[in-house]
């Protein structure tokens, strides 16, 4: 993939499953600090846009 293609929203999703699931998830990003990954999370849980909620 390349840059700025929606890795980072991909991951998130994939761990955001794995937590529904039951499973123990961690999300570490070296692209997006604690508040913006909290952001993202907040958005897809409020099946709400994430960039419209600042």
């Amino acid at each position: 993939m390349k840059p700025a293609m929606g890795q980072s929203a991909l991951i998130l999703g994939v761990a955001l499953a794995d937590a529904d699931s039951g499973r123990p998830t961690l999300v570490h990003s070296l692209e997006m600090g604690k508040a913006e990954v909290n952001n993202r999370v907040l958005a897809a849980r409020s099946r709400r846009p994430g960039h419209r909620g600042r």
